[in-house]
């Protein structure tokens, strides 16, 4: 899992906000999962974006055991 934090002003504007994350997103995988909170803390927004890992399968197949 990748995980990106920044901090920006309280009266930055949403449009702002997006092109950080877009900034981010162009350079992974469109098919990556990802997560985006926006938080205010503090007089601050606090932007986190999460690119989650992918899980292959591979078709492996598991034999049960008795």
């Amino acid at each position: 899992m990748k995980i990106f934090e920044k901090e920006f002003s309280l009266k930055t504007n949403l449009e702002t906000l997006d092109q950080y994350i877009r900034s981010i997103l162009k350079k992974h995988d469109p098919d990556d999962e990802i997560e985006v909170y926006i938080q205010e803390f503090y007089g601050k927004k606090i932007v986190n974006v999460k690119i989650l890992d992918r899980i292959l399968n591979y078709g492996i197949k598991v034999k049960k055991i008795k």
